[in-house]
């Protein structure tokens, strides 16, 4: 019998090819600038979706666009490629890394009970989802050390690795700010050398800013009923998890309480109003080039009577969010780490403003003067943000602004058209650093003027969210 007609040869032929139509390869580009994220701080990201899916993938960020391999089978590369379009779909607005810190004092950590209570919102935009902050429970704080005055001391911990569940209290911040770190190292490292080979964007006018939200950390998918201490907190995951610790959060800034009595609050830590800076108005259209996010801003031209663009921006990117959860009537606080480049800005995008306004010389009907419909087929726009207050109050040290913003963005609220109050704290040394910089991104970070002042405004803000409750 001749060896090509044998039955374990026709098998081994079948088999070989069925294995090899399982197991096929994908290519798929990834936008500019974005390949970082999917790999993820020391490739938590791709080691995630190797083991979820199943799929062995390789990022190649040297590739223009870059670019990512995937192998396994039909199966497993369309999980893998759920997972990739789930992150990059989540870049417009979510950091790389995120960290939730409960504020405890000593004997918090061995003694304290908490748990979730409904949190209420008339003004906030989501809806028919139940939402819920922490709260300790009333009995658990006798003898207890005032977490406000205990978390100065706190942020000076050791340094150990933080746990990748994101979930940790504060005397892991130090931890955090290094993860940060790592983290602008590693986009700096492949990101600058990808741009400058390829001639893709101009590094030289970088910019990293830092900012203070005050409000709420609120949680969703939790068991109310459930009584939990400080060791089952730093449990807690993420909802990639389908478990009964898996949990989604978010952060509210609309707090009623804090604006009726805000002046109040800055009149007591010495904050005044800045008379010198009239109350701004600005517009951010947000928008894609060449698979990369950008963002145009719009003021407010008195002479001409329209809006005109003052700058564009490229290489948006929130880095980073810390969370940090007071457990207590205090408010909570949010800070987050935000880099962009400055870019020459395209006569296109003129003319796209100015033909908008020739053809609406009075804001919509929701009040925005442009709308995503407006864009269609001139530009890919994918957020309007348009600020209809600021005023900005400061002391010697610190400066704190108030905003309201109406925001219409695509895949959010059902593309509808929402409002938005927050207050935001920043250091008045970070000025210098929020401005065009050469250095590395994480030398910029770790710089001992900005970690000083980080820590310190930290604090301050604590003071100012334990006196507006």
């Amino acid at each position: 019998m001749e060896a090509s007609k044998h039955p374990s040869a026709n098998v081994s032929k079948r088999n070989f090819a069925l294995k090899n139509s399982r197991r096929e390869e994908e290519t798929i580009s990834i936008p500019v600038g974005l390949g970082l994220f999917i790999i993820g701080v020391r490739g938590c990201n791709v080691r995630k979706i190797r083991e979820t899916s199943g799929a062995k993938i390789y990022v190649n960020l040297d590739s223009v666009p870059p670019s990512a391999k995937i192998y396994g089978t039909s199966s497993q590369r369309e999980q893998a490629k759920a997972q990739i379009n789930e992150i990059l779909s989540k870049l417009v607005f979510a950091p790389a890394i995120g960290f939730t810190l409960l504020k405890i004092s000593d004997t918090d950590r061995f003694n304290a009970k908490y748990q979730f209570v409904e949190f209420t919102d008339e003004n906030e935009n989501v809806k028919n989802v139940q939402r819920y902050c922490l709260e300790k429970i009333k009995s658990s704080y006798d003898n207890a050390v005032n977490a406000n005055e205990y978390i100065g001391v706190a942020m000076d911990g050791n340094f150990d690795d933080v746990p990748s569940n994101g979930f940790n209290t504060i005397d892991k911040f130090n931890q955090c700010l290094k993860e940060i770190s790592v983290q602008l190292a590693e986009f700096d490292n492949h990101g600058t050398n990808f741009f400058s080979n390829h001639g893709l964007g101009n590094f030289n006018s970088r910019q990293i800013q830092y900012h203070i939200f005050f409000g709420r950390q609120t949680f969703t998918k939790v068991d109310s009923r459930r009584i939990f201490n400080v060791d089952d907190f730093c449990k807690f995951e993420r909802r990639t998890k389908n478990d009964a610790n898996a949990i989604s959060t978010s952060f509210s800034h609309n707090i009623p309480s804090f604006w009726k009595n805000f002046e109040k609050i800055c009149g007591r830590f010495g904050l005044k109003l800045d008379v010198s800076k009239k109350d701004k108005r600005s517009i951010s259209i947000l928008y894609m080039h060449d698979g990369q996010r950008r963002k145009m801003k719009l003021y407010w031209c008195n002479e001409e009577g329209l809006w005109k663009i003052s700058k564009s921006t490229e290489n948006v990117r929130r880095h980073a969010i810390i969370d940090i959860v007071s457990g207590t009537e205090s408010l909570d606080l949010r800070f987050m780490v935000k880099t962009q480049s400055n870019v020459s800005v395209e006569p296109n995008l003129r003319h796209i403003i100015k033909d908008l306004q020739a053809e609406r010389l009075i804001p919509g009907e929701e009040g925005l003067w442009f709308e995503l419909k407006d864009f269609e087929g001139k530009l890919d726009c994918i957020g309007v943000r348009q600020k209809i207050s600021k005023k900005c109050y400061r002391n010697d040290r610190f400066k704190i602004a108030t905003v309201t913003t109406q925001q219409e963005i695509k895949g959010q609220n059902d593309d509808q058209i929402t409002t938005e109050n927050y207050i935001m704290l920043k250091s008045l040394s970070w000025r210098r650093h929020n401005k065009r910089t050469d250095k590395s991104l994480n030398i910029n970070f770790d710089d001992e003027v900005v970690s000083g002042s980080i820590h310190e405004a930290i604090n301050f803000a604590s003071e100012i969210a334990k006196s507006a409750c």
